[in-house]
């Protein structure tokens, strides 16, 4: 076969129960994702090209990469690029939504407009692209109407994909991202 091929045909050997313990664990401290047991599978599929693909041959390698190398830093990109799913799209999950704006949104605007304060403060947590915070802004422009002139109202999204981020920043959606609009 040729270096091409070999290098292709190559994984790392599967990850055993301990290492995946480890990896787990590590992932967690580091942004607070757990990954249970039953899905081992993810892991293996996720992270043998990029064991792979910087020369080692075994988890445990990754492992001490992860923890003790100069460069571990430059690292953590990758391994929350494998970890997360980015999965999203705008009004993605309508039940959810709706539980947010009848039990959450409505009573907190009422109780700002009760105190004569028409300021909201919004945090999207683990946003992907950007679509969850532009859904709730949607979603507060038409619960608002006219009166969202009023309003001081701020929407923060953050995630740990830089891509996603880049993404999200730049607010440019294929059709897959209004796939349930």
């Amino acid at each position: 076969t040729s270096p091409v091929t070999s290098f292709l045909l190559r994984k790392a050997s599967a990850i055993s129960d301990e290492e995946f313990i480890q990896l787990r664990d590590f992932i967690y401290a580091k942004c607070g994702i757990w990954i249970d047991e039953k899905r081992k599978y993810l892991i293996q599929n996720r992270f043998e090209g990029r064991v792979a693909k910087l020369g080692m041959k075994t988890f445990t390698e990754y492992l001490k990469f992860l923890q003790y190398d100069a460069n571990r830093d430059k690292e953590l990109p990758f391994v929350f690029e494998l970890i997360t799913t980015n999965e999203t799209s705008f009004f993605r999950d309508q039940k959810q939504l709706d539980a947010f704006t009848d039990h959450i949104l409505m009573p907190v605007l009422a109780q700002q407009r009760a105190k004569n304060r028409f300021e909201l403060s919004i945090w999207s947590a683990g946003c992907s692209s950007g679509e969850e915070p532009y859904t709730l802004a949607m979603i507060l422009a038409e619960k608002l109407g006219p009166e969202l002139r009023k309003w001081r109202i701020s929407i923060q999204g953050c995630d740990i994909s830089l891509p996603m981020l880049a993404n999200a920043k730049s607010g440019v959606y294929s059709d897959y991202a209004f796939k349930t609009t």
